[in-house]
């Protein structure tokens, strides 16, 4: 778990799929794992601001993206070739 993160509004803060804890500025506080929408995260000066967060959690990854990352390891060339091809709409 990260240390908190004091909060004054701006572009949100996390990456999709982390799960945040946040502090409002009446005091309460809460778990969300849905505030990377930027509306949550402005600042309208009510009880309802994130005035701090941390990450409490984030995302595995997927096996696809483990799998991929040791193939990319050992076959970077090959790798680059299914990307292209993948992009084209010639696979997958």
């Amino acid at each position: 778990m990260s240390e908190w993160i004091e909060w004054s509004g701006g572009d949100c803060p996390i990456k999709k799929g982390e799960v945040v804890e946040v502090k409002y500025r009446n005091g309460a506080s809460g778990v969300r794992d849905f505030f990377n929408k930027q509306p949550y995260w402005d600042i309208y000066d009510d009880g309802c601001d994130i005035v701090a967060y941390r990450v409490i959690a984030s995302p595995a990854p997927s096996p696809y993206d483990t799998i991929m990352r040791g193939f990319a390891a050992q076959h970077s060339c090959a790798l680059a070739c299914i990307m292209v091809n993948e992009m084209k709409g010639e696979i997958l």
